[in-house]
């Protein structure tokens, strides 16, 4: 993550009589109570380090997530700036815009015409449903800059090959409306795209080989008022807390909350396989998912 601040540092540092960098204007000392002596306010630099060691050790968020905290934190910290300068601005998509102008133009043109429930599932069933949740936040729920935002992302993990020849999802998993003015525009995707620039894959998608995002699309869409019992039937860490939360955090819509659960089941190494059975008649009797997931991994 690269981060562009538009202001000027708080303080600069100076050398002392005994030679040491000091800050010249150096924050006031603290006390945490007022009858405990004041204690020298740790730099900016050993600050920095601890948020990150707390992020990654205490609460175990990884470099992705870490990545997307920090994020949240500058959008608030910009929120809260009472002056245009002291606010920071990320840097990426527009490179992203600048490097590939005939692809970013492309990506407006041929996918605008998906909805967001649509957008949420292609994200899911092509692994990059981090990368969805990222662009929704990033763009408060605008849903054409949230669409150009998951896509750049989504080419810059996949590469322009591989990520056009999965767009073949959106069909195959029947996330398209089955009608002539959306396949005619899916047909259109295709158009052109020799013509834009050739991109390598620049980044590394999470690890989750063990999962098979297309087989288990159906559970989000169809499992309905079980939700909740399937989710704590998967075990830990996945309770009863965690399900409300999950599902709070998701605005209350099932289908983002399944969405969101089944990916964080992925990306902890488990299985698909491992949904069958939580989803049979010793649970939520949900036979014809179950029977579906089994026919779907026995064609994968």
């Amino acid at each position: 993550m690269m981060i562009h601040g538009t202001g000027t540092p708080p303080y600069s540092t100076n050398t002392n009589a005994s030679g040491s960098n000091s800050p010249a204007n150096a924050p006031p000392p603290y006390s945490l109570f007022p009858d405990q002596p004041q204690q020298p306010r740790v730099t900016e630099g050993d600050a920095a380090d601890l948020v990150l060691r707390y992020l990654a050790n205490d609460l175990g968020y990884d470099q992705r997530n870490r990545t997307s905290v920090l994020e949240r934190v500058i959008r608030i910290h910009n929120a809260m700036a009472e002056n245009a300068a002291d606010q920071l601005v990320l840097a990426g998509q527009d490179d992203f815009a600048a490097k590939f102008p005939k692809l970013n133009q492309w990506i407006d043109k041929k996918l605008s015409f998906l909805n967001h429930n649509q957008l949420m599932e292609f994200a899911f069933a092509s692994g990059h449903f981090n990368e969805y949740s990222q662009a929704h936040e990033y763009n408060r729920g605008n849903l054409k800059s949230t669409i150009t935002d998951f896509f750049q992302r989504y080419f810059s993990q996949e590469g322009l090959d591989s990520g056009v020849t999965k767009l073949d999802l959106l069909q195959s998993t029947n996330i398209l409306y089955q009608n002539s003015e959306q396949l005619d525009k899916f047909t259109e995707v295709y158009s052109d795209v020799s013509c834009l620039e050739v991109i390598k894959a620049m980044e590394e998608s999470a690890d989750s080989s063990n999962f098979n995002f297309p087989a288990a699309l159906p559970i989000a869409r169809n499992i309905g008022i079980s939700w909740r019992i399937f989710t704590i039937s998967l075990g830990h860490p996945f309770n009863s807390y965690y399900a409300d939360q999950t599902y709070n955090n998701c605005g209350r819509n099932i289908l983002k909350t399944m969405l969101t659960i089944l990916h964080d089941f992925a990306l902890r190494g488990r299985p698909t396989e491992d949904l069958i059975d939580k989803l049979t008649p010793t649970f939520i009797g949900r036979t014809d998912l179950s029977e579906g997931l089994a026919k779907a991994l026995q064609r994968s």
